[in-house]
Order: structure tokens, then sequence, then C-alpha cells
């Protein structure tokens, strides 16, 4: 989507934020300013107002990726500025310029997320690296960190059970993040994009060998991935105390199957830093990172309805079609299939079927939800591997999208190099 800032004469150019199109910005501005009152230099919204119009002007700003996930305190900040009169859209993207510019360079504190897995068994691996963050699995209990760490963790546990969080009894490996961050929400939310990437990564390796379960339709209806979260998490200091006196689970969090347990770990220790290796090396690096998440949240949904719809947001998104036609997020995804016309027939299920359910409320029969997210996460599945084996090969994204949009047609090919050939004979004439 073409984004641009308020044509404003004299407004600065775009640096971090911008309007989305279709967003009336000045609408917005002027509904959160009518809520807001400012006496002795502070800001204060109506409470009711504020929390309706919040999550519309988070929709139509658009953060660079360089942002991450400070984009949403940038806005926060930029509404609370008194100085602020929220009556021109420009403005108001230059202020949160600056809340950014200002946070970005803010020290960073250490801390470690502690959270659990849906495993058993010797750890395959010890460390792994994704860009600043160090995920280690399964720390030594008799640790100082890991003791200490329980010990807090345990002094939550009144508050854990009124809030009805699952209690973690078995079948879980603890897995530790050290990230620098600039508060300890930052944290887990860094931590937890971290985690989730190397669990996209396992689920993919795992998921690739699973077949069809014709007798899934009797049994409880469960995510498709067998790496999951445990029900909690909590955010540390690198001593093991709390950073905060608070907690991030999953309200509805169940696992019913049995922990993946490796029969063979230094297979899997050799395949899973192999994989892992080729990630943080290649070009794709980021485009790869944000479709495992993609993947893997879309698979950690019981409700198949939801699972199949965010595994056909990940097609389009690793194909770079999510604003484009169905037809040519098919045309991309099918190029990377030897049979061709299996596979685009295996898209278009996909696609009448996602159709069904956003548009005409039907979802997915009970006795063929297994195997529809089985052809769906075929197709995701496909290219992801695809990326990570051979993203080498392109420079960015912009290549890989260039990659998947070429023509069939050998002849034109033939063409096409012979003109080349010829431009660069006249060049050099």
């Amino acid at each position: 989507m073409d984004l641009k800032r308020e044509a404003n004469k004299g407004s600065k150019p775009a640096i971090h934020f911008e309007w989305r199109e279709k967003f009336n910005s000045q609408l917005i501005l002027s509904e959160l300013a009518s809520a807001r009152s400012v006496a002795n230099g502070r800001s204060s919204f109506d409470a009711s107002a504020h929390a309706f119009w919040l999550p519309v002007i988070k929709s139509a700003i658009k953060a660079h990726s360089r942002v991450g996930n400070l984009g949403a305190r940038c806005i926060e900040a930029a509404l609370s500025d008194a100085n602020l009169t929220l009556n021109s859209p420009a403005a108001f993207l230059e202020r949160c310029d600056k809340a950014y510019e200002h946070l970005s360079v803010l020290p960073k504190t250490e801390f470690v997320v502690y959270s659990t897995l849906t495993y058993t068994g010797p750890k395959p691996v010890n460390w792994l690296k994704t860009g600043d963050i160090r995920i280690q699995w399964q720390p030594s209990e008799n640790g100082s960190f890991v003791r200490k760490a329980l010990r807090a963790r345990d002094s939550m546990s009144s508050l854990l059970k009124s809030r009805k969080v699952p209690t973690e009894n078995g079948g879980l490996t603890t897995v530790i993040a050290h990230v620098s961050a600039l508060n300890p929400q930052d944290a887990q939310e860094k931590a937890t994009d971290a985690l989730d990437a190397l669990r996209g990564l396992l689920n993919l390796l795992v998921n690739s060998s699973r077949s069809i379960n014709p007798f899934a339709v009797l049994t409880t209806p469960h995510a498709v991935n067998k790496f999951r979260r445990g029900a909690f998490q909590t955010v540390h200091l690198p001593d093991g105390s709390l950073a905060s006196e608070m907690f991030w689970y999953e309200p509805r969090w169940q696992h019913d199957h049995q922990s993946v347990k490796f029969k063979d770990p230094d297979n899997y220790r050799k395949s899973i830093l192999g994989w892992w290796g080729k990630i943080q090396k290649n070009p794709l690096r980021d485009h790869i990172c944000s479709g495992l998440l993609r993947y893997c949240r879309a698979l950690d949904h019981h409700e198949s309805d939801s699972a199949l719809l965010e595994m056909w947001g990940a097609l389009e998104f690793l194909t770079g079609t999510q604003n484009e036609r169905y037809d040519i997020t098919i045309d991309r995804i099918e190029r990377l299939f030897r049979d061709r016309d299996h596979a685009r027939l295996i898209a278009n299920h996909i696609r009448h079927r996602r159709n069904q359910s956003v548009h005409a409320a039907q979802s997915l029969e009970s006795d063929e939800s297994d195997a529809v997210l089985i052809h769906a996460e075929m197709l995701v599945s496909r290219i992801l591997f695809f990326c990570i084996e051979d993203g080498a090969n392109f420079v960015d994204k912009g290549e890989l999208f260039e990659f998947l949009s070429l023509s069939y047609d050998e002849e034109n090919w033939k063409r096409r190099d012979k003109l080349s050939r010829l431009f660069f004979q006249y060049q050099k004439r």
C-alpha cells in the first residue's frame, strides 16, 4: 500500500511514521482533541473516548520496520504532549518521529525472559542467537538464576490462580531469552518474537512429515503445532529476581497432546543448528523470521477456522501479495512446485475455503479440518523452505517477489537475453 504524509506546505518528509491511505487523519485527531483536557501543562483524556479512538489511530499510522514494537509508545507519547494541539496530521507524525528518536537512544537494560516449551528429553541445543537476543535451551535447574527465578515465579502463584492460569505440571522444558530492552514489556515482546521464530522452525521441521489423520474427527480439536509455549511467561533481571510484578499468559492455553521428545537428539542438534544458521546468514532473514512467526502462531490455534485464515495471511505475506488479487498469490506459490497443476488446485481449494469462512461464515467441516490445514501447511512450508534454502540468491525480498512473478515462456526469455546482450554491446561502442 502506498503511504504518504499530509502534503502541507513546508512539512518535513516522512521519517519513521506515515498516515495510511483511506484514513481520515484530520477526523481522528479532532475526535481525540475533543476528548482531551490540558491543565498545568499536562494532558488527560475522557477514558471512554480515549479507549474508543486509540486503536483507530494506531491502525491509521504505519511505522517503519525500524521502529519495531516502539510504534504504539510513540503514538501515545504524541497524544500525551500537551504542547501539541492535535489539529495537524503532519505535526502529529513529526511528534511521533521525535518520540522514537528519543526512545531509540535510551539506555537499555539486560533482561531474561523465562518461558517453557512443550518438549521433554535431552536438550538438542544449548544456545541459539538471533540478532542481539540469545536463547538458552534448558538451563541447569541447579544454576543460581533458575533457582531464584523459580522462587520468584512461585511467589506469584496466588495471582496466577486468581487469573485461572493453567498450572504447568510437567511435560515442559525451560527456555530463557537474554535480551537488552527499554523495559520489561519491551523485553517480553522481543523475546517472544525470537522464541516464536525458533518455534516456527521447529514446527516446520516436525510438521513437514505430518500426514492426514483420517480419524481426526474422533479426537478433541487441538493445535497442529507440537512445539508450543507454556501457559505463562515472566521477565527477570539477570540475578533471577522479577523485573516486574506481572506475567504474560494465554487465557485459553491448552495442550493435551504428548510433549515432543526427540529420539535422536544429536541428529536434531545438527539439523536445528544448520537450518537456524542458514536463516541468520540469509539476506531474507527478516522476511523469513516474520514468515515463521505467522506460520507458528497460525498453527497454535485450536480453532481450525482461525488457523486457516492466518495461514492464508502467512502465504500472502511470504509471496508479497497482501494487497494483490488472490490469483496473483496463487500464481506465485505454484512456481515453487514441480507439479504446478497440482499446486494450483490445492491453492485454489484453500482460497475457496478461506473465502467461505470470511464471506459466508461457513466453518470448516470437522471431518475435513485436519486435511485442509495440512493442505495450507504444504503451501506455506514450501515457500519457507525455499526462502531458507535459496534466499542467498536474492538481494532482498523485492527480488524474491520478482522471481516469483517471472514468465514461464522460455522463448520470451531467450529473446530478452538477446536484447540484453545487444544493449550492453551498444553501450560499449
